[in-house]
């Protein structure tokens, strides 16, 4: 059993979640995410409202056409690394 846990209020949570679908609509992105990690999983949603975790939308960003590996050097990452901590 999962439980969810509040957010701190003091605290911005930046995520961000790469897909191996090119697109936005396409039904891989959210089931199969990047290939370790499924995009719905990694932005907080789930199946059931009560276990969502309520990440603000402008501080989540999925990048596409981008394996999980990708996450640890691709410059798109330090580039919303950067953006989000200036």
């Amino acid at each position: 059993n999962r439980h969810p846990v509040p957010l701190l209020k003091e605290v911005d949570y930046f995520i961000l979640a790469a897909s191996l679908a090119k697109e936005s609509k396409n039904i891989f992105r959210e089931y199969l995410g990047d290939g370790l990690v499924p995009t719905r999983s990694a932005s907080g949603k789930s199946f059931f409202r009560s276990k969502s975790i309520p990440f603000p939308p402008d501080h989540f960003k999925t990048l596409k056409g981008l394996t999980h590996r990708d996450l640890s050097h691709h410059p798109k990452v330090y580039q919303y690394i950067k953006k989000w901590c200036v």
